[in-house]
């Protein structure tokens, strides 16, 4: 028997006062409609663990007390390891990084505020395996709240609880506390990443991205392009997350029952787009490559609200990857990306010479993409190119990519050809009742806005042979191995909402006012189906999708999982 590899990587989750702050497979909804099943003929199609549904429709000042204090920013966490071997057979292959609760000072917009830092830095360390690796992640929280680290479109088959969701799939790690998440990456390589689950404090900067390799990637290094980079964008907010969290169930934030869509846009954690006079001007971020070179970017949206636009001036680009599926795409000007969707483009930079610079952008966000040479200095000017003149409009439609251009898989795949169970789950933005009996204003799934028992997960619950309270969360459940479908129907006119499914890819059927995923029920668990806009989510936009309940009673979960519970008041109510 083979021995399993380990990517093995320590991080430490501390609180940074005064740090300066700054989908795949979408349809346009008509909520007058929804299928209940599939086609009769296979047709191929394309995975996914996201979904963009919408209607259409026209159109605080954080500051530091005591003494300061700093956070790194490191940015060799956006250049992928160029040493690093792709093989079948597992290894110790990942990047580590060693436990410490560091201080120090980027200013990502210029506005002081408190993030959460992992390892002292913001963002975090990139993660990177092989596909048959082993990955183990020992997170320490110095927090005063709870924590957990989700991985971003890992399957977990067999894993279901190291999926790192409170209240689903494990209890918190505790403050002052540790766990130590350890899972085989099988089936399945691409572009992902990790953040928090707790709440919506990913929006305070525990965020980083985690990168499987494969040999049965049909996008190799040399054949493809000749270096890869990560690419992170987000909309960021000059407040932590539970401010804005409380506020909006109150009634609205700012005034507005709408949430944020950020004080600033971030690139690769630096922004410039946002300015006044209680700022200090960050120097824009600078993303150097070499000249006559075909890179790889890993594209990532780990923001909170915004779908946002990304461009980089006289360079087009070539779409190769979308989430996790390497796909024959289009050559673009500009690529419009939504929260928690990853792409892979690739840039010649063939349009100058050593020294040139040029505008990267991403809504009202630049960085400087530059040219530069081992050996010689950087240049240090500013760029002063001009954007293309066909980019989207400020008020346009936050169109997904496929439904302008054609998309098709490099690997052909097939939907299960019938579904042996179909359910639906309705979003409706209003008002709900919570258990002590406080009205909150959120979203819910068929009425019912999520209501998160953290210290008695979902995942335990049925372990135990108990039915989910369906006053708590809307859930489903599909007993058999084989297909199934989804139907979400988006009532909430005027709004856009990414969907993310945990542990499951699945295929779009149909689309429109609604969407039918079809699934393989192969991968016994409670899986999390939610809203990606992590306002959305952190009001009660998510749903629990069993698969195989039977399997899941069966399922032996290690001790320190269950030691996350042991002593916890099970009666207790957490974030969503």
């Amino acid at each position: 028997m083979r021995a399993s590899a380990l990517a093995f990587a320590l991080i430490t989750l501390i609180n940074i006062p005064d740090l300066a702050a700054a989908v795949y497979m979408p349809a346009t909804l008509k909520y007058d409609r929804m299928i209940a099943q599939g086609p009769t003929t296979r047709q191929p199609g394309r995975m996914a663990k996201s979904l963009l549904l919408k209607t259409r429709i026209s159109s605080a000042t954080a500051t530091s007390s005591g003494s300061a204090v700093t956070a790194t920013y490191d940015s060799s966490i956006f250049t992928l390891n160029s040493s690093f071997v792709i093989t079948d057979v597992p290894s110790r292959h990942g990047r580590y990084a060693s436990v410490r609760s560091t201080q120090l000072t980027p200013a990502p917009d210029g506005y002081e505020r408190t993030l959460y830092a992992v390892n002292g830095q913001f963002p975090g360390p990139l993660i990177e395996a092989n596909e048959g690796d082993t990955v183990i992640v020992h997170v320490t929280n110095n927090l005063a709240m709870g924590q957990s680290i989700h991985w971003h479109g890992m399957l977990m088959n067999g894993t279901q609880y190291m999926d790192g969701v409170p209240g689903f799939s494990q209890c918190p790690i505790p403050a002052g506390g540790s766990f130590t998440y350890n899972f085989t990456i099988t089936n399945q390589y691409g572009s992902y990443w990790w953040h928090s689950h707790y709440g919506n404090t990913v929006a305070d900067g525990l965020v980083g991205g985690l990168i499987v390799h494969s040999v049965n990637d049909p996008l190799k290094l040399g054949q493809d392009y000749d270096e890869e980079r990560v690419l992170m964008l987000a909309d960021w907010v000059d407040v932590l997350s539970d401010t804005v969290v409380a506020e909006l169930a109150g009634g609205g934030f700012d005034g507005s029952r709408v949430p944020p869509q950020g004080d600033a846009i971030l690139v690769n954690g630096i922004s410039v787009a946002r300015i006044n006079s209680s700022c200090e001007v960050p120097i824009p971020p600078e993303i150097q490559v070499p000249v006559n070179k075909r890179i790889r970017f890993r594209v990532l949206n780990h923001g909170s609200h915004l779908l946002l636009r990304l461009s980089i001036d006289q360079h087009p680009f070539q779409v190769v990857e979308v989430d996790d599926t390497p796909v024959y795409g289009p050559d673009l000007h500009e690529l419009p990306i939504a929260v928690g969707q990853r792409y892979s483009i690739v840039v010649n930079t063939t349009e100058g010479t050593v020294g040139d610079v040029f505008w990267l952008r991403a809504n009202a966000a630049v960085a400087s993409f530059r040219y530069v040479e081992d050996g010689v200095t950087p240049t240090t000017q500013q760029p002063t190119t001009q954007a293309w003149t066909d980019l989207a409009a400020a008020n346009s439609e936050c169109d997904d990519l496929d439904e302008t251009n054609s998309l098709t898989p490099r690997v052909a795949m097939y939907p299960p050809e019938s579904a042996l169970d179909t359910h639906v789950l309705s979003s409706a933005f209003g008002t709900f009742v919570n258990v002590t009996g406080q009205s909150n204003t959120g979203f819910g799934f068929n009425n019912v806005s999520y209501q998160n028992q953290i210290n008695d997960p979902l995942l335990a619950q049925v372990e135990r042979g108990q039915s989910i309270n369906s006053s708590l969360i809307a859930n489903v459940a599909f007993d058999g191995i084989g297909g199934g479908d989804i139907i979400v129907n988006n009532l909430d006119a005027g709004i856009v909402h990414p969907y993310h499914l945990h542990g499951r890819s699945f295929f779009l059927i149909q689309g429109g006012s609604w969407a039918v995923l079809r699934i393989i029920t192969d991968t016994p668990g409670v899986w999390p189906l939610h809203c990606h806009i992590g306002w959305h989510l952190a009001q009660g936009k998510m749903a629990a999708i069993v698969v195989q309940p039977d399997a899941v009673e069966r399922i032996a979960q290690p001790w320190d999982w269950s030691n996350l519970c042991a002593g916890k008041d099970a009666g207790a109510w957490g974030p969503d």
